[in-house]
């Protein structure tokens, strides 16, 4: 209950209720959710069926493995590594000059790039 955060909205003709479930991010295993309904005046109370929420943990560790330089007109690659037992995590790698300018790459897999930088630039970000 302490990790429920509650707002209650006019609608005109009724009010909605919403509520936001906040998790301990320690927690690894499902989690089952459901609603009560109830009007204290009417004697009403109803429960949802149970739905059952699959929690995923953040990665542990993200790094990215490649050159401290690159070499005009020369293949460059670069690996973001995630650990071993991380197979949920989406590893997405964009590359943009000090500029913020687009710099266009290779995808050589989930994970690795291949960059080939043809006119001079002052730095990439990778």
């Amino acid at each position: 209950e302490h990790s429920t955060a509650v707002e209650t909205i006019n609608q005109g003709l009724g009010w909605q209720k919403i509520s936001t479930l906040s998790l301990d991010s320690q927690r690894n295993e499902g989690v089952k959710v459901h609603c009560i309904a109830t009007i204290e005046d009417l004697g009403f109370n109803m429960k949802s069926e149970e739905l059952v929420v699959d929690l995923l943990e953040l990665p542990g560790e993200v790094s990215i493995v490649g050159p401290e330089f690159i070499i005009l007109n020369s293949v460059s690659e670069f690996e973001c590594i995630t650990q071993e037992d991380d197979r949920e995590s989406l590893v997405t790698i964009h590359v943009t000059s000090l500029d913020g300018d687009q710099v266009s790459f290779q995808m050589e897999s989930d994970n690795k790039i291949s960059v080939t930088v043809e006119e001079p630039l002052e730095g990439v970000i990778v």
